[in-house]
């Protein structure tokens, strides 16, 4: 938490309210274990659903915010990964394992 908030307080492109808010929206998303949507955001923190609604329309370019995340804080050594939760992994379905959970 305190790495995205250094970087949000430091990037010159955003006000300090826009700064805020995406602050409030991060801690929600960590702290919130129901569904998130603008009311439960209100209802959690200090800005009303339509300060939410106003800065979710604005554009937030998140792929070079988590490139520039990774870029300054890893290693050189990095891992791509990619998981789809519509596939099926366990069971029968998993090729080679059989019907237990197995690392393949």
């Amino acid at each position: 938490m305190k790495l995205f908030i250094k970087i949000i307080e430091n990037n010159p492109i955003f006000n300090l309210t826009r700064k805020k808010v995406l602050i409030s929206i991060i801690f929600s998303f960590f702290s919130i274990k129901d569904k998130i949507n603008f009311k439960q955001l209100e209802r959690y923190w200090d800005y009303c659903d339509k300060i939410y609604r106003n800065h979710f329309e604005k554009f937030f370019d998140f792929l070079n915010f988590n490139k520039e995340l990774i870029m300054k804080h890893s290693s050189s050594q990095r891992v791509i990964a990619f998981g789809p939760s519509y596939i099926p992994k366990s069971g029968k379905y998993t090729s080679g394992c059989g019907k237990y959970w197995w690392l393949c």
